[in-house]
């Protein structure tokens, strides 16, 4: 049995309690709460992950023990990746380096999670805020410490300006370098500080899934870049936290207008003598309604910049989009 997340209000549809899997509902389905399509939910695989205890010997290297997979020794970052996966996400894009090694590696042990290798942190950035302008879901970029992390700059702000999510995951240098201006090191915090709807440094491995869920939360439901800074020798620490599930832990935003409002905006329509529709990104969800309504009222349909893709080019009743501006 699954969960699945709706991208568009974050409401939750749990087969065990609906006592129906979600593949076999109907492709009219709608969301109950946003009227979102069934297109609109991602599953959320459920894990009830608990590291066990292990052994160390004198000089703290882990003991050879029978212990199996599951059961094995884990490390900060391999809780951080099963956090991502265990809130929905699917994709990291990203280059590896030194100061990130530990969470490449828990990447890489993860199968729930595909790692996407770039030649330029930009281009790790761009991909992952395009995903979120596309999907409507949360994807992560990952690279080294300082110049890894300011080459991100570009994409985090074109996420930033379309309020694209996007969670960004930086190594550090040891903790103790910290402010010493060691090789790579640089005020990651300030850097972001400027952009990101949260941004926090990651000092000990118990902090780990706790302000994981928290950056995917921010970025979520504020629609924006979370940051999340580790350094390399809290890569390599034991983590025994448990993973903290999505569903309770995030809120419904879906709002609906007041009947009200809505006979206001019936009898400007009504009213109007040469409607136009200017679509924007939000009613990307509602290709088939606005084409019923540019229909019904005879009015010419317009695109935002980031609704181009609402109604086809050679639609009758589409005449174009605009660029940057719209001066109405």
């Amino acid at each position: 049995m699954f969960k699945y997340r709706c991208k568009v209000c974050n409401y939750f549809f749990d087969e065990l309690k609906e006592n129906i899997a979600f593949e076999k509902l109907p492709q009219s389905w709608k969301c109950p709460v946003c009227n979102a399509s069934k297109d609109m939910f991602i599953e959320i695989k459920e894990k009830d992950i608990k590291n066990k205890n292990v052994d160390f010997d004198k000089n703290n290297k882990i003991v050879e023990n029978d212990m199996t997979d599951e059961d094995s020794f884990k490390t900060a970052p391999d809780l951080m990746i099963e956090q991502m996966a265990a809130w929905g996400i699917k994709y990291v894009f990203g280059i590896p380096g030194t100061s990130s090694l530990g969470v490449v590696e828990s990447v890489r042990k993860n199968k729930d999670i595909e790692y996407f290798q770039v030649r330029h942190e930009q281009t790790a950035a761009m991909m992952a805020s395009a995903y979120g302008k596309l999907t409507g879901n949360i994807a992560a970029c990952l690279t080294i410490a300082g110049p890894g992390a300011t080459n991100l700059a570009t994409g985090l702000y074109d996420a930033t300006l379309d309020k694209s999510p996007v969670l960004v995951i930086t190594g550090h240098v040891q903790r103790k370098l910290i402010g010493t201006k060691a090789f790579q090191e640089i005020n990651q915090h300030e850097f972001f500080e400027t952009f990101a709807v949260f941004n926090k440094t990651i000092n000990h491995s118990d902090e780990v899934t706790r302000l994981t869920t928290l950056a995917i939360r921010h970025a979520l439901i504020e629609k924006g870049v979370s940051h999340l800074s580790i350094s390399v020798d809290i890569q390599k620490e034991k983590c025994d936290d448990d993973i903290i599930p999505i569903e309770g832990k995030i809120a419904t935003i879906s709002a609906t207008a007041t009947e009200n409002i809505i006979d206001q905006a019936v009898s400007m329509i009504n009213n109007s003598k040469r409607p136009v529709i200017v679509a924007g990104a939000g009613a990307l969800e509602n290709k088939e309604d606005i084409k019923e309504l540019s229909q019904k009222i005879s009015a010419p349909i317009v695109t935002s910049f980031r609704g181009k893709g609402i109604v086809d080019d050679d639609y009758f009743l589409h005449v174009g989009g605009h660029g940057g501006e719209l001066d109405l």
